[in-house]
């Protein structure tokens, strides 16, 4: 058998030799030899820039503006530049203390109020000031909730030139919550006055969900509000009325497209539904039916994905109805999983603090590392076993041809690459 497997893989490494080198390696060189050092400030508008650009989150471009709707949307550019480089933003801003974000140069994050904007309409901020001529890379993340404000990217103003936006990474993660996930309360402490919900104390780039997606590599979207629930919460509609739609909050209610089909789904609901079920007449019985057919939403709209519940965050009072139902959905061996993380809440209004953000970032990074992505490690066409037939799709995939593999399976190594080495690894667990 071993022989035969050592055969079926060596033909494997010949049909693929030829087209592996251009293909294997995700990094980009650019050449920028033709730029001028000299040019003159020039916007560029939001279709200037199609294909010169990357969004993570549920981004949309509408009338001519991109869109950046959930906590943690961004969009990051590259560019070779000189001077000043700025953005103009659409805003409307819903509470009083506007909306932040956080933006990096060159992987650095800024001081905070570099991008803060309040009020209604056209508003234009500087990114970075004085640069010297080269090469830098530039991201902004929204650090509020949907309900906060309404913003979008007019256009880009810069001395330089575009080059080829950020690679889309390998690995996915949704991540679905509320005020826990949008990062309520994450910059406070307890002792704090005012409206435990401003947007000065929320930060969604200090948060689990970003924190884990960084942790991993990935690239996230963020579905997620304050107050919500999978069956009932402090908010009129719950999860499932908004999960399908590309930004209903911020007044779009298209269907969102699933394009994209994530790697892995975390679930991070249940904290506002035991607040207020028995207030509004529920009971536990009816709360955890809610949940299932949150679940099997879920799993509709992304039928490959692993689904993880996440729980335990803020109060303990529905730990077991969410073990039940991922229980009856048929647990790790169909795809679902549930994992208690420390529970903390010493941010503002109970909520956990940037500290305890980075603990339950840490505990759930482990967890899908060791329980939900190892697992899958080597099924690289998910069909739950692993086989020659997924060293070939590798190998393929490699190769720079059309393949139905899940990345994340096929990155036996996590390096963010699949090559060859991956398609040997995975004939190495065959072996084994």
């Amino acid at each position: 058998m071993k022989k035969l497997i050592c055969l079926l893989l060596s033909a494997v490494l010949l049909v693929t030799a030829a087209a592996l080198p251009a293909a294997a390696n995700n990094d980009v060189d650019i050449d920028v030899s033709d730029i001028e050092g000299a040019q003159e400030m020039k916007t560029y508008s939001i279709a200037d820039l199609a294909g010169k650009y990357k969004t993570q989150g549920r981004g949309s471009v509408e009338n001519g503006v991109l869109m950046l709707n959930w906590s943690a949307a961004s969009f990051e550019f590259n560019a070779h530049c000189t001077g000043d480089v700025a953005v103009e933003f659409n805003v409307k801003t819903n509470h009083a203390d506007g909306c932040w974000f956080s933006v990096y140069i060159n992987g650095e994050k800024q001081p905070r109020e570099t991008c803060y904007l309040q009020g209604t309409g056209t508003k234009n901020v500087t990114l970075a000031a004085n640069l010297p001529e080269g090469n830098y890379s530039f991201k902004v993340v929204k650090q509020n909730e949907a309900g906060y404000a309404t913003v979008g990217v007019k256009s880009i103003r810069l001395n330089g030139e575009f080059l080829a936006p950020p690679v889309q990474k390998q690995l996915y993660l949704e991540f679905i919550g509320d005020s826990i996930t949008t990062g309520i309360g994450n910059l406070g402490t307890p002792e704090q006055g005012g409206n435990a919900n401003s947007s000065k104390w929320q930060d969604a780039t200090s948060g689990y969900a970003f924190l884990t997606a960084n942790a991993l590599n990935a690239d996230y979207s963020l579905v997620a509000q304050m107050g919500i629930g999978a069956s009932v919460g402090y908010q009129s509609h719950i999860m499932s009325d908004l999960y399908p739609y590309t930004a209903k909050l911020n007044g779009n209610s298209a269907a969102y497209s699933f394009a994209r089909q994530p790697d892995v789904v975390v679930l991070g609901l249940g904290t506002n539904d035991f607040n207020t079920y028995q207030s509004k007449g529920l009971t536990l019985t009816q709360v955890q039916q809610g949940f299932a057919k949150t679940l099997q939403m879920v799993r509709e709209k992304n039928p490959n994905a692993k689904i993880v519940w996440i729980y335990n965050m803020m109060t303990g009072g529905l730990n077991e109805q969410i073990k039940t139902v991922i229980a009856q959905a048929g647990g790790a061996e169909k795809g679902y999983y549930s994992v208690q993380l420390t529970r903390g809440n010493s941010g503002w209004n109970g909520h956990p603090s940037a500290a305890q953000h980075q603990v339950l970032a840490s505990e759930l990074t482990a967890f899908l590392k060791s329980e939900v992505l190892a697992k899958t490690l080597g099924d690289a066409d998910g069909d739950g076993s692993v086989t020659l037939k997924d060293a070939y799709e590798v190998a393929r995939f490699a190769a720079g041809q059309d393949s139905g593999l899940l990345i994340c399976n096929a990155d036996a190594f996590a390096d963010d690459r699949i090559d060859l080495k991956d398609a040997v690894e995975i004939v190495r667990k065959i072996l084994k």
